[in-house]
């Protein structure tokens, strides 16, 4: 083997001792996740899930203040809303639908990916002798993720409601028979197993699944990978020298 010069000696000594002296990949970890997710924007195309709970924010526009009550570990909160609050809506984290007051003072947030149903129950008050009007919605395993009271007229008793408002909610429970169902986010088989995405919805839903799509990439590992290629080029440019 000749070398052109000493400079190509030293090239080709420092390109021997970085790849020997190199560690092997094991030692990293093999993945590193990178989320591939539609940002919020102007077009966020919403799912199913979300577009049926903003059917119902507007079927519950009338049903006025509300008692929304969010049970933690070893916590209770209570705050007052409405559903004719303005409504925001992301993609990402599992499409995350926000009612909020015009000042900004109550923000309600909620995965709607988690959503299974919406319940109605008219049942006695654990406090007083009157009836309360409560919406559950309610993941798939049963659990609350948020509760809401029809709530009172506060200059009057507890128990006497606006005008109004207990005829909606009795019409909302009657319409549903006690609960709304929510379909599922997920597409149709055809359209995740090879479908073809002829028409504008299948393309439009093709389009979102990419979008939302996880990537496992060891980006690391794949830098470490190039230079490892770039140095045996190195070194077989300069045995050929």
């Amino acid at each position: 083997m000749a070398f052109v010069g000493l400079g190509g000696a030293t090239r080709y000594e420092k390109a021997r001792r970085k790849i020997s002296n190199r560690s092997t990949f094991q030692s990293r970890p093999r993945y590193s996740r990178v989320v591939v997710a539609q940002t919020e924007s102007a077009d966020s195309e919403p799912t199913p899930k979300a577009k049926r709970l903003m059917e119902f924010f507007d079927e519950a526009k009338d049903l006025g203040t509300i008692r929304f009550i969010n049970i933690g570990d070893g916590s209770v909160m209570e705050t007052l809303g409405r559903f004719d609050y303005s409504v925001k809506y992301n993609m990402v984290r599992g499409g995350l639908l926000s009612l909020i007051s015009p000042d900004s003072l109550f923000e309600l947030h909620l995965a709607t990916s988690k959503i299974d149903k919406i319940t109605f129950t008219k049942q006695p008050a654990k406090f007083g002798d009157h009836e309360i009007y409560v919406m559950r919605i309610k993941r798939d395993d049963d659990g609350i993720m948020i509760s809401g009271i029809l709530m009172w007229n506060p200059s009057e008793t507890p128990g006497t409601y606006f005008p109004g408002t207990v005829e909606k909610f009795v019409e909302l429970m009657e319409k549903y028979n006690g609960e709304i169902l929510f379909p599922s986010d997920e597409l149709p088989l055809r359209k995740q197993c090879g479908g073809r995405l002829n028409d504008q919805d299948d393309h439009s839903a093709g389009t979102r699944i990419i979008q939302q799509l996880e990537i496992n990439l060891d980006l690391g590992a794949l830098a470490e990978s190039l230079s490892l290629i770039l140095d045996n080029l190195i070194l077989y440019y300069l045995r050929a020298l």
